[in-house]
């Protein structure tokens, strides 16, 4: 078992959340109640990016958890799992093309070999490469975004429960924003294999 898995059993076993979202589909928790009772930074347990990441506890009983304020977070039912993007082939079949650069990235001291990139540097060559001007179609590329920030005010509605939500200033982080004339592209950049992403 996990870190997070043991943190969040610990979690769900002192509080009456499993209740709360029997009641109503949805529990909203505190950062500082998650650190108190679970003995865990409330980051690192609300860092799931895949299915395959989750807790047993939110396996085993569908949940999902989204931030929805500084030190706030949801926890709600989500059987069908919509807050999963999917990756697989079979429902985004994408033909892989080989892409030469037409810079010689080995001219580069800071350029370590396509084995050893981490996450930056694969967007940064990427860049450099001109392999994101190819893969957007687009030769107007500027970098724009990149960090941590935090979003505005927004609302959605939970799947399959009449609540809205209200989000004000979570944090988000961005690998890399490019604006053109025409359109801006959000990049997540995964230097491994995923099966989905949690939006």
């Amino acid at each position: 078992m996990t870190k997070n898995s043991s943190a969040w059993a610990a979690f769900f076993s002192k509080t009456e959340t499993f209740q709360e979202i029997a009641n109503l589909g949805y529990s909203y928790v505190t950062a500082e109640t998650m650190k108190i009772i679970s003995g865990r930074e409330p980051r690192l347990l609300a860092k799931i990016d895949t299915w395959r990441e989750c807790p047993e506890v939110f396996k085993e009983h569908s949940l999902t958890i989204f931030p929805v304020e500084n030190g706030k977070y949801i926890i709600f039912k989500d059987p069908m799992k919509k807050t999963y993007f999917g990756l697989d082939e079979d429902a985004y079949p994408i033909k892989l093309n080989r892409y030469t650069s037409q810079t010689d990235l080995n001219r580069f001291d800071a350029f370590p070999g396509i084995q050893r990139l981490n996450e930056s540097q694969a967007l940064d060559f990427a860049f450099v490469s001109s392999l994101l001007h190819n893969f957007t179609r687009d030769n107007d590329l500027n970098l724009v975004i990149r960090g941590r920030t935090f979003s505005g005010r927004f609302q959605f509605r939970l799947p399959n429960i009449n609540h809205q939500v209200n989000v004000n200033s979570v944090q988000i982080e961005v690998d890399g924003g490019y604006e053109s004339h025409d359109a801006i592209y959000l990049i997540e950049v995964k230097t491994d294999r995923r099966d989905d992403f949690h939006i």
